[in-house]
């Protein structure tokens, strides 16, 4: 426990191990969903234990102060600062609210689940409403749990204890795993909720110790009066609202899925966790790792640092993102093959998800661009816009799931068409992909709104926001993501020619091929563009391999 409590000064040494365990996280994440694929298929049974998800999953976002971590690190900070007793006080405090608060949203939430889940999944029959509530009840303690510990873990980012912390995702993952393997044999379905509460307590359980060899003690007489507690609340708010409404316009799209062809909530949501690691790995990391720098110009008044941080995180954002958009459009069969194929997870299984995954891989470029955005307002002081457009964008979508899975429409509009696109016109039932559709246009509007209004509002606030050819830059990478797209798929047909795709290695095999070959085009084609971010990538890939003092040199530079 001395190396897991260890503390970590160093920057570059935090963020590479934060890194790695997110990598980690993301393998183990798609390794529960090939367990869960593999076991159930895409049938009723795995509808049923995301269906029951969704109630759990709200309440842990309303009290998710993982989204005020950002409220939490720099006030207890100050307090420890000046008072390390009065600092433990507040955090004892907090506790004792969140863990208050979420056991009686919880316990109400148990007796109104058959009520809830009735009103919420009308396409459900009536056993499969009775199983969905009942595994939603024994769910209800995992966002108790998970409050708590997330309070917990932002002690631990103040401390630098980051050993600890970022095993707080990997054992989560790993109570799933656990509950797939050995309870669902001896429990059946109710083997996937307790898995749940499990990975739950592991996230909180890994900490205890830590936390508590730091001086904290849990008093559950003290007073919830601590001033601490109403500025984290007070400033956490916006955000939780945001995600709220995301997570009210997730539910709603759930319960519409309910109504489509068994195993459509399996579907949509197996191809919704594949489409966000890209999300994770390249927008997540420059987004939080910016937002510091951000609100520290803003304070300043340095317009100039603002712009120029804010539209080089956007294009690297984008240099990764968008040819990663691409390459699961090309490879989606692969990449659902590679994950999900397994067990009970059958062609049909494959073909529907890799088609909801290629709709999907559209909305990972605004999604990614979203997180920086929504960071761009947060640094500027304003909380309010991003609500607002996150409430407007939740009713886009909930309207279009609306109009794109009416029968008429599915059946001759562009979900008929593009399911022909997907090779999936002869599946009975193909609405599902409509999902992705209303996703993708709701993230679309949301970037671009978000955008025009952060404009705005950093030229009011900083009278400047210069994009310095930001946009430029990005249309380079554009056209070589589409271009090596088609390489991609070109070297797919090539390699076809002497591999069966039988089994696991051979589909692996064809995907490492095209990657590499779409990857070779896409790095040569912005070579030939001159791609200024290509450029900066390579010095900066040879400062670290060859220990270059500086990450540019000086005649590039001056060239520009």
């Amino acid at each position: 426990m001395k190396f897991f409590s260890k503390e970590i000064v160093s920057i570059h040494a935090a963020a590479l191990l934060i890194g790695a365990a997110g990598f980690l996280a993301d393998i183990l994440a798609v390794f529960r969903d090939r367990l869960l694929a593999g076991t159930f298929g895409a049938g009723r049974e795995l509808d049923m234990y995301y269906a029951a998800f969704q109630i759990p999953d709200f309440l842990f976002t309303v009290f998710l102060v993982g989204a005020a971590s950002s409220a939490i690190l720099p006030i207890f900070l100050q307090y420890w600062e000046k008072d390390e007793e009065d600092a433990k006080k507040m955090i004892t405090a907090l506790l004792n609210v969140f863990f208050l608060l979420s056991g009686v949203f919880a316990i109400s939430a148990v007796f109104l689940a058959p009520l809830i889940v009735r009103r919420a999944f009308p396409g459900f029959s009536a056993s499969e409403q009775v199983t969905t509530a009942m595994l939603t009840r024994i769910m209800m303690l995992s966002p108790i749990l998970l409050s708590i510990s997330n309070i917990i873990a932002s002690v631990m980012q103040s401390f630098r204890r980051f050993f600890v912390y970022v095993l707080t995702s990997l054992c989560y993952n790993v109570g799933i795993i656990f509950g797939i393997l050995f309870f669902v044999p001896r429990f059946h379905i109710v083997g996937l909720a307790l898995g749940v509460i499990l990975g739950a307590s592991l996230h909180l359980l890994i900490q205890l110790p830590t936390f508590f060899g730091l001086g904290f003690r849990p008093n559950p007489f003290l007073g919830f009066w601590h001033p601490g507690v109403a500025r984290i609340m007070r400033l956490s708010a916006p955000r939780v609202f945001t995600l709220s409404i995301n997570q009210i316009t997730g539910f709603a799209v759930i319960a519409f899925a309910s109504l489509l062809m068994p195993g459509s909530i399996a579907v949509f949501q197996l191809a919704n966790n594949l489409r966000y690691i890209p999300v994770g790995i390249f927008a997540v990391s420059y987004a939080i790792s910016v937002f510091p720098k951000l609100s520290q110009f803003v304070v300043r008044n340095d317009a100039k640092s603002f712009s120029e941080d804010f539209f080089l995180t956007m294009r690297n954002i984008f240099f990764w993102t968008m040819p990663a958009a691409v390459s699961f459009f090309v490879l989606r069969a692969h990449l659902v093959r590679l994950a999900f194929g397994a067990g009970k997870f059958n062609w049909t299984d494959t073909r529907l998800t890799a088609a909801v995954l290629g709709v999907f891989s559209a909305a990972m470029i605004f999604d990614s661009l979203i997180l920086l955005f929504v960071r761009g307002f947060y640094a500027l002081g304003d909380t309010r816009r991003p609500f607002y457009l996150s409430v407007a964008s939740g009713l886009l979508v909930f309207s279009s799931v609306v109009f794109f899975i009416t029968p008429n429409f599915a059946a001759r509009g562009i979900i008929f068409w593009f399911a022909g696109v997907l090779k999936i016109s002869d599946v009975p039932d193909v609405r599902v992909i409509g999902i992705p559709f209303a996703f993708a246009f709701g993230s679309a509007f949301d970037a671009v709104m978000l955008y025009m209004l952060l404009k705005k509002t950093a030229q009011a606030r900083l009278h400047d926001f210069s994009s310095g050819g930001a946009f430029r830059e990005m249309k380079k990478i554009f056209f070589a993501s589409i271009a090596s797209g088609g390489v991609m798929w070109l070297g797919l047909r090539f390699i076809s020619l002497f591999f069966r795709l039988d089994t696991f290695v051979a589909v692996l095999g064809e995907a490492l091929f095209s990657l590499a070959v779409g990857a070779a085009g896409y790095v040569l084609l912005l070579y030939c563009f001159g791609s200024e971010d290509l450029i900066q990538l390579f010095y900066a890939l040879k400062k670290t391999l060859f220990g270059l003092k500086k990450v540019v040199p000086e005649e590039y530079v001056a060239e520009k």
